[in-house]
């Protein structure tokens, strides 16, 4: 927003150049965006910074999941090696279909903040999945 902010000052024209602004650079290119989609499609609206101190709108609408596996059997449900491994590969998927179609974040996932034990299971390491059927077996 500071960058609309500084774009749209201007002393003499008061709030005035500022909705300009706002209007250039945000509600006409959003309002462009949704006028090409279906009327009754739920929508993200993200804005992100471009070059030359502007902003870049992006309108995405929401699409429905994949259907998720076969749901987990109680004996799976006690793995939590299985279930970790199952949910790590969902977020692989799910991080590599949206870096195709999102911008490049301003910055990087961080482990800095994270707890000793949220970073243990951060760090978890992977285990095979032989391994894992092997001890599900005995």
């Amino acid at each position: 927003m500071s960058r609309i902010v500084e774009q749209g000052y201007h002393p003499d024209l008061g709030a005035r150049a500022l909705k300009r602004a706002i209007e250039r650079q945000l509600t006409g290119p959003i309002a462009a965006r949704l006028a090409a989609l279906a009327p009754d499609a739920p929508t993200v609206v993200s804005i992100y910074p471009s070059g030359a101190g502007g902003i870049a709108p992006q309108v995405q609408p929401l699409v429905n999941a994949a259907p998720i596996d076969p749901p987990l059997s109680d004996r799976e449900l006690e793995d939590l090696d299985l279930i970790l491994d199952r949910v790590e590969d969902y977020l692989n998927d799910a991080e590599a279909a949206s870096a195709a179609t999102e911008p490049a974040p301003a910055s990087r996932v961080s482990t800095a903040n994270l707890s000793p034990r949220a970073l243990s299971l951060f760090r978890r390491p992977r285990t095979n999945p032989a391994d894992r059927q092997t001890r599900a077996a005995g």
